[in-house]
């Protein structure tokens, strides 16, 4: 079934800076954005997204150089449930703070 995306909200834009420079000075953190939308039947042959039906919870996060998004592209996910949405954003703060801990401190 060809379906398509509507519905689009903006959530909400946070950022997290971890108290660490990198050698050029710029603090380092992450930046999560956060959305939901629903996903239902195309009209006709107008879709592109082969989701399934239903509400979503979206989340992409993205490492942070003086709060500008930096380095590559990071993946976009979705989520059926808020709660999975949110235990993905912990996850991956918590690793990159250890991460940027590690590298930076």
């Amino acid at each position: 079934m060809i379906t398509m995306i509507v519905n689009v909200t903006n959530r909400a834009k946070t950022q997290t800076n971890f108290g660490v420079f990198d050698k050029n000075g710029r603090e380092v953190g992450m930046q999560v954005n956060m959305s939901e939308f629903d996903v239902v039947p195309a009209q006709g042959d107008t879709g592109w997204s082969d989701r399934e039906l239903g509400h979503y919870f979206y989340c992409n996060v993205q490492t942070t150089r003086n709060n500008i998004p930096f380095g590559a592209c990071q993946p976009e996910n979705s989520f059926k449930t808020e709660t999975e949405r949110d235990a993905y954003i912990s996850n991956r703060v918590t690793e990159g703070h250890k991460n940027a801990m590690k590298k930076f401190k």
